[in-house]
Parts: C-alpha cells; sequence; structure tokens
C-alpha cells in the first residue's frame, strides 16, 4: 500500500484485470486514487462494498468490474457521484432488482454494459432513458423489460450499438408517429419480438442485424436490407418470411 501511496497524485490508469486478487484494496483507503481515470479490475474478487465507496474517485472515466463476483442492488450512495464516468461495465456478475434513478445522473456515460446480470425494471422507464450521451447499450441477458418500439429512446441521437436480446420484449402500441435521432451500427433482437421494430425503416447505417427466433411472418423484409447497405452481418433464422430467393437479387 506504501508503494500505491506514492503514486497516488499521478496514477491515471490501473489495469490489474484476471489476477488472484480476493480484494481490491480497503475502502477507507481508495482515497488515494482521487486522481485515476481508468479502473480496470475483472475478473478478481471485490468486496461487496466496492462501489458503495467509489465516489472518492471522482477521476474516473472508465470503471471496468465484470465477472468479479459482485451481487445485490446497485448502491446509490459512492457510485452515483461518479459525474465523469464515461464507461461502465457490470457484466457477468449477480446484480439484481432495478437500477437506481441517480443513475441518470451520469450524463457523459457512452457505454453501459450490463450484460448476463438480473437486473429487472422496463428501460423506458429507468435512468438509462436520460442518459443521451450513450452510444453503446449492452443490456443482454438480464430480466429488463424492452418496449419493442424504443420509443423512450428516440433522442438519442449518438446511440450506436444496442443489444438488449436475452431479455423481455414488450410489444406496444406507439403513442406517436416518432423518427429516431440514432443511426444504429448493430442491433440484437432475438427470441419472439414478433414484429419488426418500425424504427428501422429509419436506419441506413446497419452493418449488423440480428432478429433470430422471433417468428415474424410476412413478406421478406428487402427495404431492411436495400436501406442499409452497410451490412455485414444478418441474421433472420427461426421466422416465418414467404417469398422466393429472385427478391434478393439485388444483393452484391
Amino acid at each position: 500500500m506504501s508503494k500505491l501511496n506514492t503514486f497516488s497524485t499521478t496514477l491515471k490508469k490501473l489495469d490489474i484485470r484476471y489476477n488472484s486478487f480476493q480484494s481490491f484494496m480497503p475502502n477507507e483507503e481508495l482515497g488515494i486514487l482521487r486522481n485515476i481515470k481508468y479502473l480496470l479490475l475483472d475478473g478478481n474478487t471485490l468486496d461487496k462494498n466496492f462501489l458503495q465507496s467509489s465516489g472518492v474517485m471522482p477521476s474516473l472515466k472508465v470503471l471496468s468490474v465484470a465477472n468479479c463476483g459482485l451481487t445485490g442492488t446497485l448502491p446509490i450512495q459512492g457510485f452515483c457521484n461518479l459525474k465523469y464516468l464515461e464507461e461502465l461495465s457490470l457484466s457477468f456478475n449477480n446484480f439484481h432488482g432495478n437500477l437506481p434513478p441517480c443513475l441518470g445522473n451520469l450524463t457523459f456515460l457512452r457505454v453501459i454494459d450490463l450484460t448476463q446480470n438480473q437486473f429487472t425494471g422496463n428501460i423506458a422507464s429507468s435512468p438509462l432513458s436520460n442518459l443521451l450521451s450513450l452510444e453503446y447499450l449492452l443490456l443482454r441477458n438480464n430480466n429488463f423489460e424492452i418496449p419493442i418500439s424504443f420509443e423512450s429512446f428516440a433522442n438519442h441521437s449518438k446511440l450506436k450499438y444496442v443489444i438488449p436480446d436475452g431479455n423481455s420484449l414488450v410489444v406496444q402500441t406507439s403513442t406517436r408517429n416518432w423518427i429516431p435521432k440514432f443511426q444504429l451500427e448493430a442491433l440484437s433482437l432475438t427470441n419472439n419480438c414478433s414484429v419488426i421494430p418500425n424504427f428501422l425503416h429509419y436506419q441506413h447505417q446497419l452493418r449488423q442485424l440480428s432478429l433470430s427466433d422471433c417468428n415474424i411472418g410476412g413478406n421478406f423484409p428487402n427495404w431492411l436490407l436495400k436501406n442499409n447497405p452497410r451490412l455485414e452481418e444478418v441474421y433472420l433464422d427461426g421466422n416465418a418470411f414467404t417469398g422466393s430467393f429472385h427478391e434478393l437479387s439485388f444483393l452484391k
């Protein structure tokens, strides 16, 4: 600890992912990292109160604690004081419950990865809908409710990657005609979405798309491929599309 104290005024990045630490450091001493900006702790075993004490590192821009054996609900104190946070990974832990409202105060957040937890709640009414700086929204394999209309994210103009499959998709009738401000590059909506989301009619920058196992019927959506000439990967298996292959002759 004395050596870490020596560098506490200058240390900006600390990457100790996938070691065998049983705890990071005593919570009361985290303040020596007050100037750190990048903290990568994936694959270690963290104290369950680590996030509650993380607010003593107010300069953090990137925090990654994937696969750290963390459980319980996200704390309100400390964690939500990371007002300059840009990237957050909590993936492959065992968090549960709703996202705390104060998460909506992290207005610089560009990347949030909540993959493989047990979070609950409807994302339309969650603090995620207030984070207009989001570019990557990674929610795979939780217990969220995902409104397929995605209307609550209409003003997220920077959104590029949306991966919410493995949750409960909710088919809702949109309350208004709206055009999204975002142009997605990747979207994955698998398992029982039953219809093609209307906002896809306005997407032109897609590179990856998955609507697998959605049981969508009707004519094959040629318009979806024509509208997105940059598409590199398309997964539409497990649906009930009709038509003939000659309709896809426009594909180079």
